[in-house]
């Protein structure tokens, strides 16, 4: 259940308010908002700052187990496998949304986060501690993401989603740029006290839990007809309203695959970059962390902005085409041994990650109306599950050579792995291409 009123429909705060009036970039995303929404602009933006930036803990905990703790690779495919693939609760969230207060999916994780993130300081000189915290802390993202996407429909009119969905990515993008800089500088010169960085991103989840529970709403009993008795029985009606939808089906399905090709590799670069080219902390670092940052801060607004005028499908096709030329340049860099192109690659990459997390967020609500968003988001969050669950134990079996600790043996493929990724985001990027067409036919013939 919903709030059906909004309390403090002014700007509050009034010396924040001034701060963020000197910022033009923020009054023409603001002024572009009716003024009952601009409350929710302000402390969603709040949010983002103190909160945004957690994503960049996954880089950095595998930079940090690659080459502060020494660990074996198995630590790294555990974070990456709960990164993506503790999207398989989202139908449980998804069902929460109709029993609870949606913001509750995003503020109760965001505390809990801040307090496993304290935790660190208990055994900071273990891989398998680490680990357990990075991914309960990447797990309880999950709820907070399918929260968020769930408000987006709350707090802005639809005509405004992407624009305002690609201003709160920006300042989630200089949350983890924030934190990405803090740990650059704090990995290179107190590499043992790393868990400082935790107890800084630990307190900036508490402030954007406490930004997000200030947010107004405005629709009453707007995911009421999400409820059911059981998650059960809510997730089967799901898959059925979705399997009944060609178009979001070859979405889907084009999605999965270029999920793939990006989850099979792209958690081994450092791994590459350091046993199998032995290239200098600060250059992996600088490749794995900041350099993405520091991309996806400069071109979120402008994705924002082109995406609101385009088709999910056509621009999945050409993130998928860029992705393609990521994993040829990592694939002729790990081959041939020369570092540049993992530079230039993360630079094409990072640039489709700044665009490919405003699709991602908003994608699925080209397809549904406002009675299922939380519907086809659950499955959109739960489909990426599905594959991050498994692909990087199969990309971990690809890469390394001689027994992987799971009873099997690995094939040894090394950096050819990223040729496997070229592959699928190409043929991903046709269908998408093949799903613009027929939206374009359909819509002639309409």
């Amino acid at each position: 259940m919903l709030e059906s009123g909004v309390k403090n429909e002014t700007l509050p705060e009034k010396s924040a308010q001034k701060l963020l009036s000197r910022f033009p970039p923020f009054n023409r995303v603001l002024r572009s908002l009716p003024a009952r929404r601009r409350p929710g602009l302000y402390y969603e933006t709040l949010a983002n700052l103190g909160s945004g930036g957690i994503v960049r803990l996954f880089p950095i905990s595998l930079v940090i187990l690659e080459t502060i703790l020494d660990a074996d690779l198995f630590y790294q495919m555990i974070i990456a496998s709960v990164f993506y693939g503790a999207n398989l609760s989202s139908p449980l969230f998804t069902w929460l949304s109709g029993h609870v207060r949606v913001r509750w999916l995003v503020i109760g994780p965001l505390f809990l986060m801040a307090v496993a993130l304290f935790a660190i300081i208990i055994a900071p000189n273990s891989p398998l501690f680490l680990t357990v915290l990075v991914s309960l802390v990447l797990g309880l993202r999950v709820s907070a993401r399918i929260g968020e996407m769930n408000m987006f429909r709350l707090i802005y009119p639809d005509e405004h989603v992407s624009t305002a969905v690609g201003w709160t990515r920006s300042m989630a993008a200089i949350s983890g740029l924030i934190l990405t800089l803090t740990a650059w500088a704090w990995l290179e010169w107190a590499p043992d006290q790393y868990w400082g960085l935790f107890w800084f991103a630990g307190m900036g989840m508490f402030f954007g839990g406490w930004a997000y529970a200030r947010i107004p709403t405005h629709r009453k009993n707007f995911y009421s007809g999400t409820k059911s008795s059981s998650p059960i029985p809510a997730f089967i009606k799901g898959m059925k309203q979705f399997i009944g939808d060609r178009r979001f089906l070859r979405y889907e399905l084009a999605f999965f695959i270029v999920g793939t090709g990006n989850q099979l590799a792209m958690y081994l670069v450092p791994n590459v970059l350091n046993e199998q080219m032995e290239v200098s902390r600060s250059n992996i670092n600088l490749v794995a962390v900041v350099l993405p940052s520091i991309t996806i801060i400069l071109t979120a607004p402008l994705w924002g902005r082109f995406l609101k005028h385009q088709t999910p499908m056509l621009a999945r096709g050409i993130f998928s085409l860029m992705q393609a030329m990521t994993f040829a340049l990592y694939a002729y860099g790990g081959v041939c041994q020369e570092l540049w192109p993992f530079y230039v690659g993360t630079l094409i990459h990072s640039c489709s990650v700044a665009g490919g997390a405003i699709n991602w967020l908003t994608g699925s609500f080209y397809f549904a109306g406002p009675e299922l968003s939380a519907l086809y988001s659950g499955i959109h969050v739960f489909l990426t599950g599905i594959r991050g669950i498994l692909v990087p134990v199969v990309g971990r079996m690809i890469y390394i050579s001689g027994p992987t600790g799971l009873g099997y043996d690995g094939l040894g493929q090394g950096p050819w792995i990223f040729l496997i990724c070229v592959a699928l985001s190409l043929i991903a990027a046709l269908i998408f291409f093949y799903a613009q067409h027929q939206e374009m036919r359909t819509a002639v013939s309409r």
